[in-house]
C-alpha cells in the first residue's frame, strides 16, 4: 500500500488525488497513472514481484496541483 499525508489546502479543499507510479532501478520509467478521490492511501494491485517502482502523488484542489513523492 502507498501512503501520504494531506498537504495544506490553502484555504481550498482537496478534491482528488493523482497516483503516478513509476518502475526501473532508477525508477525513471512511466509505469502507470492512477486517479483516486480523497483519499490517503492507495493499494496497488497491479504490480510485478522483484520489480522496483516510486510513486509520486499530487493532490488538487481548486487553487493548484501539488506533487510530492513517495517511495
Amino acid at each position: 500500500s502507498v501512503t501520504w499525508s494531506a498537504p495544506s489546502d490553502g484555504g481550498s479543499p482537496i478534491t482528488a488525488y493523482v497516483l503516478t507510479r513509476y518502475s526501473g532501478a532508477t525508477c525513471s520509467t512511466l509505469s502507470r497513472t492512477f486517479n483516486l478521490g480523497n483519499v490517503l492511501s492507495y493499494k496497488d494491485n497491479t504490480t510485478t514481484k522483484g520489480t522496483t517502482y516510486c510513486y509520486t502523488v499530487a493532490a488538487t484542489n481548486a487553487i493548484a496541483q501539488t506533487t510530492t513523492v513517495v517511495q
